[in-house]
């Protein structure tokens, strides 16, 4: 049977009033070790800067473990400021700001930023310039992504192992 007909059938069960969870075992022996090194990576720095699937992915393993992180692709190329360190948030707003002022063309998501600022309203994200290449992107992140405490260093290295090893992840769902 294909995967899409189990789906689909796991999906009728969990339309059911009496279900109250799911959840997803993954198997970290069948990715390849592209899709391994992603992932770890991701988990290691709290940023998946990947394709828009993948990312997605990504952030769902990690919230079931309790982590948080950022995703960056294409369609999605902002911090929540929620993940920059706190220190840091007036300045990567005023650093942002400036750079899209300098420029003639903005994307959806800078004009947004820029409105919501003029506007006085309280900003959750700050966007990423359209302008930075992947080097840039990666410089920014790290500026103003917020330190891991022991904690969250210790859960993600746990899981890190875990990848590594091949054991079985799950990805929960409370319904």
């Amino acid at each position: 049977m294909a995967i899409e007909q189990k789906v689909i059938e796991a999906f009728a069960l969990a339309r059911n009033k009496s279900v109250s969870g799911i959840e997803i075992k993954l198997d970290p022996n069948k990715w390849s070790s592209r899709m391994k090194n992603i992932v770890v990576r991701a988990v290691d720095t709290g940023v998946a800067d990947c394709g828009y699937e993948t990312s997605y992915f990504i952030e769902q393993l990690l919230n079931t473990y309790g982590l948080g992180t950022e995703r960056v692709h294409q369609w999605n190329a902002h911090m929540r400021t929620s993940m920059i360190k706190p220190e840091k948030i007036e300045e990567a707003k005023a650093y942002v700001s400036a750079l899209i002022r300098l420029r003639d063309t903005t994307s959806w998501e800078e004009d947004y930023f820029m409105r919501m600022a003029d506007e006085g309203e309280e900003i959750f994200r700050i966007p990423i310039p359209s302008n930075f290449d992947a080097k840039d992107k990666r410089k920014f992140l790290n500026d103003y992504i917020k330190d891991q405490d022991e904690q969250e260093q210790v859960l993600r290295a746990d899981l890190i192992n875990k990848i590594r090893n091949g054991s079985q992840l799950t990805i929960s769902y409370t319904i």
